[in-house]
């Protein structure tokens, strides 16, 4: 409850009046102040302070003075002696102080009666401490004092201690709207100490927050203040400054900003270290931080080392609201030991007519480190090993016996099957033993492979040798130089039909045997 204390002097009668002052504000620093009336003839007045509290209703003063006779000029001091615990900081209060001609109530002068709570519990009191400076050091916004929901906050204050002695500080720092309403930075107080006719910098870091009822403005920006007050410990009664010295500001003014529309993903939760074949739950907050609302939005939930790619979607969440989700996976029993980003997104502005999201966000991380139970793949266990010098005298149509070297190199024991390609056009296989090896971790086995070559074949040629193994993988390629032929030799057409050659071998002895007969008659 308010009390106003009114001391009057010069009482002297008059038929109207003046004031020296339209207005007065009131604040726990200033609570006292004094204006004057005037009137160049002798009356009666009446004064009636008045201020509007919190709940609405008018508390006047009291005691009211019921009347005032003024003649010439009365000064008038005005002492004020408010509760402000309840009043909220960076709201003005309003209240008048209605003078009143009692024989003629139309005739009344009103003064305008502004309060105000400063930071500081008792107004700017001392002159030890003094605020040089507050800066915003723009980490992730462009602008110095213009944020965005989720943007990360570092703010420096340089305090001044002008004492000839140190000084134990405490900063403390508040970011109010214009009515009054506080938002929620989970902030804490600092302690400085401050060396005699010195200064220290501090440093406040916050991130602006999206689930805080003062944010959930529904137009584009929204102005704020920000302030800040420095006190001797355990003396802020005597020691406290709430002003930018050499200024008459009392607070920063912060712009937030929001998209007209922007869906995000907040207050992510998963266990930061999990083991193979472990299942997991994360869960989160999904908050249309737009100022326009949301027919339908989607969150999802991927990383495709892990082989997780996920969905879940919400119908309406207007502009403010927030919808809390999960996601359950399971982890790979042969997953990779390490960290893991685990990438979230938001999709948005849903149009009806092409069933598709027009807009989406960038993507929120989420690290996990998987460690522990993990079966380690077979991967590249295999090494060939052949000496090109076998392969020096390949002659055309004759057989080449190639001795390759099968090393198992990984770390566990596995069962390879050898099998050539690439040969078809030169040569036929007419062995490869063994085709199947079982073979331990760092053992190896030689390969014994026999190819036929055609007579016709010459020239450069390349084969691939493969091991396959644990539904794997690996080649390797032999090169060597085919040599063709030498001396008679007869087509390949010819040698590969010798039903020809029978016939043509029959009728040339047939001939013969006719030409030795018909000889021998011609003799005789």
């Amino acid at each position: 409850m308010s009390l106003f204390v009114i001391l009057l002097a010069g009482l002297v009668s008059a038929v109207s009046f003046s004031t020296s002052t339209n207005s007065i504000a009131l604040t726990p620093g200033i609570n006292s102040t004094t204006f004057t009336i005037s009137s160049a003839n002798s009356t009666t007045l009446s004064l009636v302070p008045s201020l509007n509290y919190p709940d609405g209703t008018a508390m006047p003063v009291t005691p009211s003075p019921s009347s005032l006779t003024v003649n010439g000029t009365s000064t008038i001091t005005l002492t004020s002696a408010i509760d402000y615990t309840n009043l909220k900081l960076g709201k003005t209060y309003t209240g008048s102080i209605l003078i009143s001609n009692q024989e003629n109530l139309a005739d009344n002068s009103t003064i305008a009666l502004n309060v105000q709570k400063t930071y500081c519990d008792l107004g700017d009191k001392g002159s030890a401490l003094r605020i040089t400076r507050i800066r915003d050091e723009k980490i992730t916004n462009d602008n110095a004092f213009e944020w965005h929901l989720l943007d990360n906050v570092e703010i420096t204050v340089r305090i001044e201690n002008v004492l000839d002695e140190d000084i134990d500080a405490i900063v403390e720092y508040k970011l109010i709207d214009s009515d009054g309403n506080e938002v929620d930075l989970n902030q804490d107080s600092i302690d400085v100490s401050i060396n005699s006719d010195d200064s220290e910098e501090i440093t406040i870091t916050f991130q602006v927050p999206t689930d805080d009822s003062t944010l959930s403005f529904t137009t584009s920006s929204k102005d704020f203040r920000f302030y800040v007050k420095a006190y001797e410990d355990g003396n802020e009664a005597a020691q406290c400054t709430d002003n930018l010295y050499a200024s008459s500001s009392q607070y920063e003014t912060a712009t937030i900003k929001k998209e007209s529309r922007d869906v995000i993903v907040t207050n992510l939760q998963l266990q930061d270290s999990a083991s193979c074949g472990d299942s997991l739950t994360l869960t989160g907050t999904l908050a249309n931080v737009g100022y326009k609302d949301e027919t339908k939005v989607k969150v999802t939930l991927a990383n495709t080392e892990l082989g997780i790619n996920l969905a879940q979607e919400f119908k309406t969440m207007d502009s403010s609201d927030s919808k809390s989700f999960s996601f359950q996976f399971t982890l790979p029993k042969n997953a990779t030991e390490k960290n893991y980003d685990l990438q979230l997104r938001t999709f948005f502005n849903y149009d009806k007519n092409s069933v598709v999201y027009d807009d989406s966000s960038s993507y929120f991380t989420k690290v996990l480190t998987v460690s522990g139970n993990c079966v380690k793949p077979i991967v590249n266990n295999a090494l060939w090993a052949i000496a090109s010098e076998q392969l020096a005298d390949a002659t055309a149509g004759k057989e080449v016996t190639i001795t390759a070297n099968l090393k198992n190199t990984g770390e566990q024991s596995a069962t390879y099957i050898t099998s050539l390609t690439g040969y078809e056009g030169f040569a036929s296989v007419t062995s490869i033993d063994p085709t199947t090896t079982v073979l331990a971790p760092g053992m190896a086995q030689d390969i014994t492979i026999v190819l036929k070559l055609n007579s016709d074949a010459e020239g450069a040629k390349t084969f691939n040798i493969k091991a396959l193994y644990a539904g794997q993988e690996k080649s390797q390629a032999v090169s060597f130089t085919i040599t063709p032929r030498t001396g008679f030799s007869l087509p390949s057409s010819l040698t590969n039909n010798w039903i020809i050659w029978v016939i043509i071998l029959v009728n040339v002895i047939l001939i013969v045997a006719i030409i030795i007969v018909a000889v021998r008659m011609a003799r005789n």
